[in-house]
């Protein structure tokens, strides 16, 4: 916690006291004001500024003191400024500007906005006192990050609370790290994200910590700032469709960035991706249909392999032999494939096996979408999600089934990796009508897509135990 010690020069425990005409405020140890002072023992001095006032209640009514001198050190004396005079017995005294932590605070370089910290004593039973304490109702974050951007705002959202946003005007980012403090209240949060904003763009981070304890600097370890990539990943079983072209324009009409098709026919998969100005991957997996992964140069193709899947079960009919595609690109890796429900464990177990052996150390998101055949609440793909988590919906039909086009038939998948970074969703849709065409006279599945944004990572926060009169400096280790 933080505290500050205010000594009430001449106070004593008579009644017949002399009205107080300064206030001497000393910082404990390390603690109260407007701007920051070095670091010592893992502890930051807070120190008084120029003009910094104090809201004084007492016995007299409500007034004002403002700095008197002590600017810079941890020791100030304060005059009375202005509203009632001749206190005897103070009762509360509050440093805010504000009224409240303001959800728009102001970049100070090496500091905080100093109308954006509160601390308050409380003295109900309205005792004399020559030491009065002062506790901060604010905890800090202290964002350290280094790069070549020039850096806007960065804003720090609690879920289903408050959105705060430091104002940044335009500082130039270098290879060394600039430290940005915001404040925030004292609080518990489930979730709590935090955005840096620049001109190329934005960076996304989530704190894993909860707890948010007044009087901490709560520091976190040099961050390297980099734009996060956005990118729309679309799964679609095109039924051998005979309109190569209309799957095309389904594609530009969603705004994909990248494709994974199934049932994809050998004879038009190249019309497919021409009408998109794509680069295409494609595989047969029986005679002449196959997968085929669709992809703008913009991507950045790295490498592209495939892993044949063979029909186990050949007694059934219905099986036959399958085939998953794998792109890595140079922000993620996507493969795709056209499953069937009775080799799905083996084959999606080969397919999670190839992962950990070929793209584990690659240290990117791994994507991995198509028909799998399989519900949801089956017990082969709840087997499945212990390594794999669904970004795509779980409620809604991707197959039409005019016999019953009620029923909830969901066999379309967009995964991503538990053994590998993780991403932020932002949207996810099983798309159901498009301008271009009739979705169901083109194919018996609906096109799915997910919007998701590469670069997300956790923060963990790692809590130290707090000390009266000081702002202690919790060194977070990992983003």
């Amino acid at each position: 916690m933080l505290a500050a010690a205010i000594l009430a020069a001449g106070c004593t425990k008579e009644s017949n006291i002399d009205p107080i005409e300064d206030l001497v405020i000393g910082i404990c140890d390390s603690d109260t004001k407007v701007s920051l002072g070095s670091e010592n023992a893992g502890k930051v001095n807070l120190l008084w500024s120029d003009g910094d006032e104090v809201s004084v209640t007492g016995d007299a009514g409500e007034s004002v003191f403002r700095l008197k001198s002590g600017a810079g050190t941890i020791k100030g004396i304060f005059e009375y400024k202005s509203g009632a005079k001749g206190h005897k017995i103070i009762r509360d005294v509050v440093y805010s500007k504000s009224g409240s932590t303001p959800l728009a605070q102001t970049y100070k370089a090496g500091t905080f906005d100093a109308s954006a910290i509160r601390l308050a004593y409380h003295n109900p039973s309205a005792t004399p006192s020559s030491e009065i304490m002062l506790k901060s109702e604010s905890s800090i974050l202290c964002f350290q990050l280094t790069g070549s951007d020039r850096l806007s705002s960065i804003k720090v959202a609690f879920k289903n609370g408050k959105s705060y946003t430091l104002s940044v005007p335009s500082v130039q980012l270098k290879s060394t790290a600039t430290p940005f403090y915001i404040v925030v209240p004292e609080q518990i949060a489930d979730r709590v994200d935090v955005t840096f904003f620049s001109a190329s763009g934005s960076m996304n981070r989530i704190l894993s910590s909860k707890s948010f304890v007044a009087g901490k600097v709560h520091r976190y370890k040099s961050l390297a700032y980099k734009a996060d990539k956005s990118f729309r990943i679309m799964t679609y079983n095109i039924g051998q469709s005979l309109k190569p072209g209309t799957i095309a324009e389904i594609t530009k009409e969603l705004k994909a960035d990248v494709a994974v098709m199934n049932e994809v026919k050998k004879s038009n998969h190249s019309t497919i991706a021409n009408g998109l100005s794509w680069g295409n991957y494609f595989m047969e997996a029986k005679t002449g249909m196959g997968n085929m992964i669709c992809y703008p140069a913009k991507l950045n193709k790295i490498s592209e392999t495939s892993l044949k899947l063979p029909n186990i079960k050949s007694d059934e009919t219905y099986n036959e032999d399958r085939v998953c595609l794998f792109v890595e690109f140079e922000d993620f890796i996507l493969a795709g494939s056209h499953l069937e429900k009775d080799d799905f464990p083996e084959h999606s177990r080969r397919i999670t096996e190839k992962i950990k052996s070929d793209y584990a150390k690659k240290g990117k998101p791994v994507i991995f979408c198509g028909d799998m055949n399989t519900r949801p609440f089956s017990q082969e793909m709840k087997d499945f999600f212990s390594e794999w988590r669904p970004i795509s919906r779980l409620d809604i039909a991707t197959r039409y089934n005019s016999e019953q086009p009620d029923n909830l038939i969901c066999i379309d998948y967009i995964f991503l990796w538990k053994g590998g970074p993780d991403v932020n969703v932002t949207k996810t849709e099983v798309c159901k009508k498009v301008s271009c065409c009739t979705l169901t006279q083109v194919s018996d599945h609906f096109p799915v897509y997910t919007d998701i944004t590469v670069g997300n990572s956790s923060l963990p926060l790692l809590e130290d135990n707090s000390s009266l009169g000081s702002f202690d400096l919790v060194q977070e280790k990992t983003w």
